[in-house]
Parts: structure tokens; sequence; C-alpha cells
């Protein structure tokens, strides 16, 4: 932590990484808890899936089937619990993103590039 006395303000490392990255901070906290020293590929996509950023996202009902078709056909890894939870959905829409999957449903297709963009 550091004093900058002309504004009066303490800075963290946990405030330098959110404003470099445009993560939010609690995202990072987040990362703190989940990051362990050995994980794999799916843990690590689980961990970002977790990131308040995509608080908003939602789980569609007519979302579904596509979700639980691209999961078994587009998804080389595992995703933690299942596509009808949201973390589900964004580990799945993450690794579609990563493997160039193709997506049929047109709020899948929006909320992938609003996600991508942001």
């Amino acid at each position: 932590m550091r004093f900058d006395e002309k504004s009066g303000k303490f800075f963290t490392e946990l405030g330098r990484i959110t404003s470099h990255f445009y993560i939010q901070y609690s995202s990072v906290e987040t990362y703190n808890e989940m990051l362990r020293r050995h994980m794999n590929d799916s843990e690590v996509i689980d961990m970002v899936a977790h990131s308040s950023e995509f608080k908003n996202i939602v789980v569609r009902e007519e979302e579904q089937n596509e979700l639980e078709m691209l999961l078994r056909s587009s998804c080389p890894l595992e995703v933690k619990g299942s596509p009808s939870n949201k973390h589900g959905k964004i580990s799945t829409l993450i690794q579609l993103y990563i493997s160039h999957g193709l997506i049929d449903t047109f709020s899948l297709v929006l909320m992938l590039h609003s996600s991508v963009q942001a």
C-alpha cells in the first residue's frame, strides 16, 4: 500500500490491477479466493465465470437445449455445474468462443459478443 501525499489517498496493488486491466475490484477478490497453485484449464475458466462482470447474465429457458448440445459437441473441457446455471452457461460460452464454436440462438450470440467486447 502506498500513500499519495498530494491526493491524500492510499493505493493498493489490487487497485492498480483493477484499473490497469479494467477488472472490477470484486472480481480480483474472487480470483484471490479461488486461485490455487495448480489449476487445470477447466478450473481457470470456472474462476473467470465467477467474475462480477457477469453478474447480470441470466439463464433463459429458450437457450437450454442449444447450450446442452453445444456443451456435448463443442466444449473440450469439463464445465463445472451445467449450462442451466449462470456459471455453467458462462463457462460454456467461454469455451465456445475460444474454440470458434457456432451458436444459433440469437440471445446467446448477442451475449457472447457483448461479453467479448466488455
